[in-house]
């Protein structure tokens, strides 16, 4: 195994192993390539979170992982405490029993923070994951542990520590928002600075489509790679098309060799419960935008307007609106306490979900 293969969000609830599965294995094994991917969610337990959307795998996913070669995942995202402690911790004991490496969260703090460190043709690379703190759900304390929260001074630390210590750093960040092409401007400039500071690559989730990519200082930046498997879930996407080539059913795979830092891609297409290889979809890059033009650029492109914009050089006004935003995501999580509580949660989102239709 000499090069990476970084796949975008998974999910996995099915009981039994599906045939797109074996096509995409056969795939991965015949290239030599070892997985690395976004394990969006936990094993089920007894009690969900209060969240609109709540997702689990089955236990079965832990075959999958190992049929798709993955040689780590990434916990650092709003999803894996969707049930709860328990549901965290039979995920954590059911990779570790299947010897399935994880970063970017864990059952203390100081494991959370753990970096994964791989050997590769003689290199060690550091696989660091964090998570986004604006969205619900995401929690971390000295107790129960979490997820590892993507603070931007620690972020700095942790890659200033590595640097010392490994041969190449790969960020692998949860961030962003849903169906938003463009990263926000404080997320691009974050991610400049953590070049500058010593990554060697960035690699992004959580907007459930392929947003845009660039190359800084040499360094390539994907500040999100989209679906690549969302189990029984896959049908939702289809449907979602913000264009022809960026629908949410498509996903990207980022090859990567370690030695050469040479980068080639693959492309996903989730369509009918399937998911198979598909034809180059094209990226936008968006390297030669400079980044003092880019908070008019990302307002005049914005596809997605549901939460704040959030600009470079604006903290007061940005803290302001996230102190907006969690007021009514507390209020929102508060209402569906009530719903679940009365029983009343999965009628009333049936009847939003005809609503809206």
């Amino acid at each position: 195994m000499n090069e990476l293969l970084f796949l975008g969000d998974f999910l996995y609830d099915y009981d039994t192993i599906q045939k797109d599965i074996f096509s995409l294995s056969d795939h991965i094994h015949k290239n030599n390539y070892a997985v690395i991917l976004n394990l969006e969610g936990p094993l089920k337990g007894a009690q969900r979170s209060p969240k609109w959307s709540v997702m689990s795998h089955d236990k079965k996913s832990m075959k999958v992982l190992k049929k798709l070669n993955v040689l780590g995942v990434s916990l650092a995202n709003n999803h894996v405490l969707d049930w709860g402690e328990k549901g965290f911790r039979e995920l954590i004991y059911n990779l570790e029993k299947e010897h399935i490496p994880y970063f970017g969260a864990g059952l203390d703090i100081e494991r959370a923070y753990t970096p994964q460190i791989l050997e590769i043709e003689g290199l060690k690379v550091c696989l660091l994951g964090f998570c986004w703190d604006f969205y619900q759900g995401v929690t971390l304390d000295s107790k129960s542990g979490g997820v590892a929260s993507l603070k931007e001074n620690l972020v700095l630390e942790k890659i200033e520590l590595m640097k010392e210590k490994v041969d190449r750093i790969i960020l692998v960040l949860h961030w962003g928002y849903e169906y938003e092409k463009y990263p926000l401007p404080i997320h691009r400039d974050f991610a400049h600075r953590c070049i500058d500071k010593g990554a060697d690559m960035i690699i992004g989730h959580h907007p459930h489509i392929i947003q845009v990519k660039e190359v800084y200082k040499n360094k390539p930046i994907y500040y999100s790679l989209g679906n690549f498997y969302f189990g029984s879930r896959r049908n939702e996407f289809v449907n979602f098309y913000l264009d022809k080539t960026n629908s949410s059913r498509y996903g990207l795979g980022v090859i990567w060799n370690p030695t050469s830092e040479e980068i080639s891609e693959i492309f996903f297409d989730s369509k009918s419960h399937c998911t198979e290889i598909t034809k180059t979809i094209k990226i936008d890059d968006i390297s030669e935008i400079p980044l003092e033009d880019y908070n008019t650029f990302f307002k005049n492109n914005r596809t997605s307007n549901k939460a704040p914009s959030l600009y470079i050089d604006r903290p007061i006004q940005n803290k302001f609106k996230v102190f907006k935003r969690n007021i009514k995501s507390n209020l929102r999580k508060y209402f569906i306490c009530i719903l679940v509580e009365f029983g009343l949660f999965e009628s009333f989102k049936k009847w939003m979900s005809e609503f809206m239709l």
